[in-house]
């Protein structure tokens, strides 16, 4: 494991998350979370929403979530917060 490798994340790779949505096949579902950097999670869900793909947002960590972007979430994860068996 590497701390934080989820975050690294450039401007650059806009272009190869857009590209990646726009060639996914009809019908693809996303499901994104915020371990990677919120604003992919943003340019992944705007991708995914001008294909009409159904998005599924696990939003956590939850200090992260931009709550503008639910209104382009189709299903949401539910978090229960330090559950124990």
């Amino acid at each position: 494991m590497a701390g934080n490798a989820n975050n690294i994340w450039t401007k650059e790779d806009i272009a190869i998350v857009r590209d990646a949505i726009a060639n996914a096949l009809s019908g693809s579902v996303l499901v994104v979370d915020y371990e990677i950097a919120p604003f992919i999670v943003e340019v992944t869900m705007n991708a995914a929403c001008e294909r009409d793909f159904p998005v599924i947002l696990d939003p956590s960590p939850a200090d992260r979530v931009k709550q503008n972007l639910f209104s382009q979430v189709t299903y949401q994860a539910s978090i229960i917060a330090n559950q124990r068996k």
